[in-house]
């Protein structure tokens, strides 16, 4: 009863299958592409109407694999934190939550000189019980998402830069 609450969760996403050529245009075969996180959480009540989180994940993203007449595989591994607090205003009409999401090292595929940050966010959010009655009630909610990385997405060919995505000042 009062050691908190433990949690698991696993997300996977998959980019489903891709035809795989060489430099010169030759086909290698498909490979499927993909991300899974494997996710422990724990969160407690620390007072009257608060609670804080956290989880610890592993991070595994495999974008292409190593094949032969390809420069190197798409594959790469991390591990992240998550930590959020929610406060329930007395009278549970207002609920504020604020999460900081995916602390942790960069993440880098073909060499360890060229690692990306994985996307760092946090998230403020609020949820209104507008009405409540027993048949019916509504809940009004909104949250902010704030990137807290900055890169560029360079071409590999000739180095351009191809896109910036920046935290905002």
């Amino acid at each position: 009863k009062n050691w908190g609450t433990f949690g698991g969760s696993i997300v996977y996403l998959s980019y489903g299958t891709s035809n795989a050529t060489s430099v010169q245009g030759e086909d290698l075969g498909t490979f499927t592409s993909y991300e899974i996180a494997p996710t422990l959480s724990y969160g407690m009540k620390v007072a009257e109407g608060l609670g804080i989180g956290g989880s610890f994940k592993y991070i595994r993203v495999s974008l292409a694999p190593d094949l032969p007449g390809l420069p190197g595989a798409g594959q790469g591994e991390t591990v992240a934190f998550d930590l959020g607090v929610l406060y329930k205003i007395p009278g549970d009409l207002v609920n504020l939550g604020l999460a900081i999401q995916n602390m942790g090292p960069s993440i880098s595929f073909i060499a360890d000189d060229r690692s990306d940050p994985i996307y760092r966010n946090a998230k403020f959010g609020v949820a209104v019980n507008a009405y409540h009655k027993k048949e019916f009630s509504a809940l009004a909610t909104a949250d902010i998402n704030q990137l807290l990385v900055q890169g560029e997405i360079t071409n590999p060919v000739d180095n351009s830069v191809e896109k910036h995505y920046q935290k905002p000042i």
